[in-house]
């Protein structure tokens, strides 16, 4: 039994060549094991060697095993060989015990490649997600505005990039509370997901600031969805006064690279914040600013340096 346990090894490790070391002997063991325990008068019956039997049932299980893969699988030949020992009712019952084996070994590595793959996505989410809003955090932010940048000089589309930070959060904390605070944080994601577009995408920045792409956008369209914005959030939050500042810039008539984009709205949105809050203020490659408030808009000369 010694010599046909090492064919056995040999055989399999042969035909599985690429599966995990720990995981092959495993099912070498099983195999063995299902085997060993049949008759020894089926080798009798069948008049062959014991290697030969386990030679035949092993051919015939990698040959089914591959056709479950879809892999182009001669089973002709095995199956002429395995003729003379059709009648053979104990061979057959080995053969339909080996393969039942596999068939519950598919089954589970089925199952365990699923939970797999549920559980990266489940990481994957985490890992791009701000808990608090469900909108994407920094680290995603970072990763899609490198993308639409990259889109954007291919097809020589404008991107827009909005800041928008909430007014008065940190008063909002110390006067009433940090669960009020993380509320209105919600109300703001909330109206963010219902005036943005599907092709936009949201993030929170860190803190009580945000930002949005806004692709194949101009300044003036960009401008529009700015203020709109602004209105809704004003205007929308269940009786909790809640207002945002809101810097705008875009790669309109320049070749500014992402980091300057941003360096640019952040100082667009440090304008509206000096001015009076609850503004929107557009920065132009010139340097110039404009500021759009409810009463209208204005220009402003770039800041001396």
């Amino acid at each position: 039994m010694s010599d046909s346990r090492h064919f056995i090894a040999c055989d399999f490790r042969e035909a599985r060549g690429s599966a995990a070391p720990g995981e092959t002997r495993t099912r070498i063991r099983r195999i063995q094991g299902i085997i060993e325990n049949s008759n020894r008068f089926v080798v009798l019956l069948l008049g062959m060697a014991l290697t030969s039997v386990v030679s035949l049932l092993l051919a015939g299980v990698l040959s089914i095993s591959a056709l479950w893969s879809g892999a182009p699988v001669a089973m002709n030949a095995w199956l002429v060989t395995l003729l003379p020992a059709v009648a053979s009712v104990p061979v057959i019952a080995i053969a339909i015990k080996v393969i039942c084996f596999l068939t519950e070994q598919r089954d589970q590595l089925r199952i365990e490649i699923e939970r797999k793959t549920i559980a990266e996505n489940r990481f994957s989410r985490l890992a791009n997600t701000d808990e608090l809003t469900g909108l994407g955090n920094r680290r995603s932010f970072v990763e899609r505005a490198r993308e639409a940048m990259a889109l954007s000089r291919r097809h020589a589309q404008p991107l827009a990039l909005l800041f928008v930070d909430v007014d008065g959060l940190k008063e909002l904390n110390d006067n009433e509370g940090h669960a009020r605070g993380d509320l209105a944080l919600k109300q703001l994601a909330r109206a963010l997901r219902q005036c943005l577009r599907q092709s936009d995408y949201a993030a929170r920045y860190g803190g009580d600031e945000f930002v949005i792409l806004m692709p194949q956008t101009d300044m003036h369209a960009a401008t529009i969805a700015a203020e709109r914005l602004r209105a809704a959030i004003e205007t929308g939050n269940d009786g909790m006064p809640l207002t945002v500042s809101v810097g705008l810039a875009s790669t309109q008539g320049t070749h500014v690279g992402i980091e300057e984009l941003v360096a640019r709205a952040d100082e667009a949105l440090y304008v509206a914040k000096r001015a009076g809050r609850n503004q929107v203020c557009t920065t132009f490659p010139d340097g110039n600013s404009r500021l759009v408030t409810r009463h209208g808009s204005m220009e402003l000369r770039a800041r001396s340096a």
